[in-house]
């Protein structure tokens, strides 16, 4: 039996406790405030302050110009815009030209980078020469594409050039790809499929018919065809005799490096020049933005929609579904692949949907608790209804991020003066190749393309994910949810897409969470600093010292077997081997390596 006492102070225990319980919920409604985005900047930095290229041209170049980079070819090409994408993101002016003649000896500033179109511009009159000349000279070559086989066979001096040992057929198939560490960031990679994976058929979207260059000593591949060995082979095919894909020639201990197939026609290239960048440097160091982000689109649906059909697959109405199983299951992915949400809300345009707002306050509420964000999916279909159902809601939530599916942006330039896009801050679109991956919309706005669905993966994607990675630091990861509420067949069933998504997130992104998850909004500011900063790096006696326009900004510092021994006005993190992710606190950040002094000479 308990005495009297013993049951009050039992009581006043349990009085005590709930009273803690209840009064910290009460604090911890007011303090999180759900209903403001502390992810909008008030006063962001503007597109007018962007670094721009300054507009150079060979004829009237000085000594005293800014080093500069020149690509020969087709301005509007696809190889063309990744190039002048990456100059814009690496701070280095370009000059565009459609012939290599007109590089004459009396420039007075050569280029620190030359990117041929193709070979066929190194075969006009003495270009060959030229380069060769000033490949000695500490100009960096780079053969974009490989296209005239017979015009290569044909020129025994670039095949020395481009360190073409002999050319074994004018084409091979191919059973899949080698990517070797150390080029792009996230390590070795096969992509080569196997009799178990169940989308295999899918994910092989390379080319695999490919000319068989086999390049000589002196030379390093960075990728390689895969072919099928002979029957009864005993040894393993060596690396220089199959087909070569990227590989760099270090004649003289210079660099010319050459690309067989279309890698650098997207914005594949950007990491790809980087990874150039860093094989022909004794370190080298450049910006990035430093945010990983995952755009949950058409979620949280504000209406029900095709309940019969929802009822009918997940016995719930579709408000039920996305607070049953789609909500809960899109928390675990976050907490599995570290990775922080933007939910781009949608309201189907109908005249029987219910005007109650408590699913938006829930879901404002649900994604604060998981440091979320909401932003709204433009659309031409639901705008009118969803400005309408916000005003109607008594929210002050500020939406920053808007996605649409249309590339042109023509519906937002139509709407943007609309209320509902006062605190815009950044548009994202699908994944088109028509807008650089990163940029300025205007002034105002900046503009982050996709770079991935999460869901369907090949491996061209891969490679353009790691570049874009490597690149940038950057990923804008997709998650469509319209087909789940409208599904076209059993492969739409959130099921399907969720089984490939966790998978998808816990492979290949797993290599990239060195670098901060953001939502779009932080993102936003991220690419604001990164666009409009500008930076130098000087290197002697082991130290780097690197000054930059913009504090609380990041950079890639790329080494060869030369680690970080300490560093003052940053922080630095290792994302693998030879490759450090540095955050610059102050405008002025001294970097010192480990080894040899010797090892290591002087280079601006």
């Amino acid at each position: 039996m308990v005495s009297k006492r013993n049951f009050f102070n039992i009581m006043i225990m349990m009085a005590t406790l709930l009273f803690l319980f209840q009064f910290s919920m009460v604090i911890r409604a007011q303090s999180s405030s759900y209903d403001h985005n502390n992810a909008v900047s008030e006063n962001p930095l503007s597109g007018q302050d962007a670094w721009q290229q300054a507009k150079m041209e060979l004829s009237a170049l000085t000594e005293e110009d800014d080093p500069y980079v020149l690509f020969v070819g087709d301005a509007a090409g696809g190889m063309g815009q990744a190039v002048s994408s990456w100059c814009t993101y690496r701070k280095k002016n370009i000059i565009v030209t459609k012939s290599m003649t007109e590089l004459t000896d009396y420039v007075k500033l050569m280029p620190e980078m030359i990117v041929l179109e193709s070979e066929s511009y190194a075969l006009e009159g003495a270009s060959l020469k030229k380069l060769e000349k000033l490949e000695k000279e500490g100009v960096i070559i780079v053969f974009g594409s490989l296209e005239d086989v017979d015009a290569i066979r044909n020129n025994g001096e670039l095949m020395d050039f481009l360190g073409i040992q002999s050319i074994a057929a004018k084409e091979k198939q191919l059973t899949g790809a080698k990517l070797f560490e150390g080029f792009l960031l996230g390590g070795e990679e096969w992509y080569q499929t196997s009799k178990n994976d169940k989308y295999a058929e899918e994910k092989q979207d390379l080319d695999l018919t490919v000319p068989w260059y086999q390049i000589g000593s002196g030379t390093k591949a960075y990728m390689v065809g895969l072919i099928k060995e002979k029957t009864g082979e005993k040894e393993a095919i060596r690396n220089e005799d199959v087909p070569s894909l990227i590989w760099r020639n270090g004649i003289d201990n210079g660099s010319v490096f050459a690309v067989c197939g279309d890698y650098m026609k997207d914005s594949t290239a950007i990491g790809i020049l980087d990874g150039m960048m860093a094989e022909a440097n004794t370190y080298y160091i450049y910006p990035v933005v430093n945010a990983q982000n995952l755009a949950v689109v058409n979620f949280p649906e504000l209406s029900d929609v095709n309940n019969d059909e929802m009822q009918n697959l997940y016995s719930r109405s579709s408000m039920g579904l996305q607070r049953d199983i789609l909500w809960p299951a899109l928390i675990s992915a976050m907490d599995l692949s570290h990775l922080r949400v933007t939910a781009f809300l949608h309201r189907e345009d109908t005249k029987n949907n219910d005007s109650d707002t408590d699913t938006l306050h829930f879901y404002l509420r649900q994604l604060k608790e998981q440091n979320g964000e909401a932003g709204i999916l433009l659309d031409q279909t639901n705008t009118a209804s969803l400005q309408s159902y916000l005003a109607s809601s008594g929210s002050q939530y500020q939406y920053g991020a808007f996605y649409t599916e249309d590339s042109s942006m023509a519906f937002y330039e139509e709407q943007k003066d609309q209320p509902v896009f006062e605190n815009i801050r950044t548009l994202m679109c699908p994944y088109s190749g028509a807008h650089p991956v990163l940029s300025y919309y205007n002034d105002d706005v900046t503009l982050q393309e996709a770079t991935s669905d999460g869901v369907h993966y090949t491996f061209s994607d891969d490679i353009r994910m790691r570049s874009i990675q490597s690149a940038l630091g950057y990923t804008g990861i997709v998650l469509d949810l319209s087909d789940v509420f409208w599904p076209n067949g059993t492969s739409d069933g959130w099921e399907v897409l969720q089984e490939r998504l966790t998978s998808n997130l816990r492979t290949y992104w797993k290599k990239f969470s060195c670098f901060d998850s953001t939502t779009l909004s932080e993102s936003d500011q991220r690419v604001r600093k990164f666009l409009n900063m500008n930076y130098e790096a000087t290197y002697f006696n082991k130290e780097i010292v690197l000054k930059t326009t913009q504090q609380d900004s990041w950079f890639v510092l790329r080494t060869h077997d030369a680690p970080i021994q300490k560093i003052s006005g940053g922080t630095w993190s290792e994302i693998e081997k030879d490759a450090y992710l540095i955050h610059c606190e102050d405008d002025t950040v001294v970097i010192e390596l480990k080894g040899d002094a010797s090892l290591y000479p002087s280079k601006d």
